[in-house]
């Protein structure tokens, strides 16, 4: 037979008129200690034994009960409570320093200035030495655009969807639309994989 609600908080009063009178603070009950007192008061107790709403009114009983026969230790933890979450707020609201991650954007680390060039088969765009691309049909051209990493031989590369002369959309890699305006030289191994599908075909 599972005990009664009056049972119960009368159990959580005497757990606490016990600790005051050994000199210990009392306990003010919050659903989890609630929970776990009720395991140890009553271990043969099913978890569904009582509804979540009956444990929380059994819980603010209890409390009141405290209040009324213990005012001044009931003041002293809320006080001290209080004290310990005006401290964790505190902390949590400091400005920290942001972490610098392992990776830094490639305008900051390149020492060159950076220039533009109008990409030949996009017109409509430019593209920077910096690996940075613009549109100019943008309301403000300077805002860049920003890339999508697509992958290409199992890695992740930055790739962006740029409309050609006729109006059709392509996804073009970084590192190709930089070698189409000069900013980089293809690879010797680019070459060879090109002569290699020629002679395939």
């Amino acid at each position: 037979m599972n005990p009664s609600t009056e049972e119960i908080i009368a159990r959580a009063v005497a757990s606490n008129d016990a600790d005051i009178t050994d000199g210990m603070e009392p306990i003010i009950w919050t659903i989890h200690n609630w929970h776990d007192a009720l395991q140890d008061w009553f271990p043969e107790l099913p978890s569904t034994a009582f509804t979540q709403n009956q444990h929380i009114q059994m819980m603010v009983a209890a409390n009141r009960d405290l209040r009324e026969r213990h005012p001044a230790e009931y003041a002293k933890v809320l006080a001290e409570r209080d004290a310990e979450l005006e401290r964790k707020e505190s902390e949590e609201t400091k400005p920290t320093a942001k972490k610098r991650g392992p990776y830094k954007r490639a305008v900051r680390v390149s020492r060159s200035p950076e220039t533009w060039r109008i990409l030949p088969n996009y017109p409509d765009y430019q593209i920077s030495n910096h690996g940075r691309l613009r549109s100019l049909m943008r309301a403000k051209p300077e805002d860049c655009l920003k890339p999508r990493f697509s992958w290409w031989h199992g890695k992740a590369v930055a790739a962006y969807k740029l409309l050609d002369k006729d109006g059709r959309q392509r996804s073009r890699f970084v590192g190709g639309l930089m070698m189409s305006v000069g900013f980089l030289k293809p690879q010797t191994w680019m070459a060879k994989g090109q002569a290699e599908t020629v002679q395939g075909h």
